[in-house]
């Protein structure tokens, strides 16, 4: 075990005499009393330096960006022309409109878009007739089970549309419409039996 020396320390500073044995105050302690070995290549504030990769010297925070109070206000006014274009445009074009809508559904996919689609080239609404794109709908939306659509497949068929029904697919359409809710499909086949007529939709 290590032996404690029981010599008193010198203090760091001089004692005036009279005065009581304290350790001196901290504060008066002089910067040039204390001395701190380092070692050199540890603290080298050069060495600190290359441990770190130029990227990280060149980094700095970002200053946030002030927003220009003319631009907002303007691009807060052309949101507004075009909200007041598109309710214009709805209220008195609104068959147009909604078959620019029904046509964007359509292309993404959507069933029962499809199958509007169809109906309102095949009428007219909002778009020119054009019985042979009516169709081409109408087979997309049938062949992904559509009843409706497939009911107006097959009649078109049979009404001399230009399809690609081939033969004997017109009276499977029908009967998957029938048996799918359309009742129409189902007087459809009642009265073409009923009259012997059952070998057109073959």
């Amino acid at each position: 075990m290590i032996g404690l020396d029981d010599t008193q320390l010198l203090p760091l500073t001089r004692r005036r005499k009279g005065a009581k044995d304290c350790p001196p105050d901290p504060l008066t302690i002089k910067p040039e009393v204390i001395q701190l070995k380092l070692d050199p290549e540890c603290h080298d504030p050069k060495k600190k330096d290359e441990d770190f990769p130029d990227s990280w010297k060149k980094v700095r925070l970002a200053k946030r960006m002030k927003l220009d109070s003319n631009m907002v206000v303007f691009v807060e006014v052309l949101l507004l022309c075009i909200a007041l274009i598109l309710l214009y445009f709805c209220y008195f074009h609104f068959h147009v409109f909604h078959y620019h809508v029904t046509r964007g559904y359509a292309h993404l996919g959507h069933v029962e878009a499809q199958h509007l689609l169809g109906s309102r080239l095949l009428k007219g609404h909002g778009v020119l007739q054009d019985h042979g794109e009516a169709m081409k709908w109408f087979r997309t939306a049938a062949d992904a089970g559509h009843p409706h659509a497939a009911y107006n497949l097959a009649i078109g068929h049979l009404s001399g549309y230009k399809t690609d029904v081939e033969e004997g697919e017109a009276h499977l359409l029908v009967r998957h419409a029938a048996e799918n809710g359309v009742e129409d499909a189902w007087e459809v086949l009642d009265h073409l039996c009923s009259t012997g007529q059952c070998d057109m939709l073959a």
